[in-house]
């Protein structure tokens, strides 16, 4: 929408050249295209943002899952899972990343559709 915005003003610009070197309104014209373009940027930085959160994420939350639950049973249980309790868990947990890749996918597309 910014960008959008940004193009409309210079395009007005170069068509009216002649009248803005005439009467010298290059400057008030230039900090109005400055100003466009700043909102732009901002918006593209919170685009940048929200899409390398949304990639850490992507790559943390299986982790995460994983420690979490094994610090949950040995809080519950108080001691530490046999080789084939680990083992089964790993494996559950390998069949989640795909989901919670997807989750985190969703997530971005969503915060994507609301900057746009």
């Amino acid at each position: 929408e910014h960008s959008t915005d940004r193009l409309k003003q210079t395009t007005e610009i170069l068509k009216g050249i002649k009248l803005l070197k005439l009467y010298s309104w290059e400057d008030i014209f230039c900090d109005s295209v400055e100003q466009t373009r700043g909102k732009e940027l901002t918006s593209l930085r919170t685009f940048a943002f929200h899409t390398s959160m949304s990639i850490f994420m992507n790559a943390a939350i299986p982790i995460a899952a994983v420690l979490a639950t094994f610090g949950v049973h040995h809080f519950l249980t108080n001691s530490i899972p046999s080789p084939s309790e680990a083992f089964a868990a790993l494996a559950l947990f390998h069949s989640l990343v795909t989901p919670l890749f997807l989750l985190s996918t969703v997530v971005r597309f969503a915060v994507k559709a609301l900057i746009r």
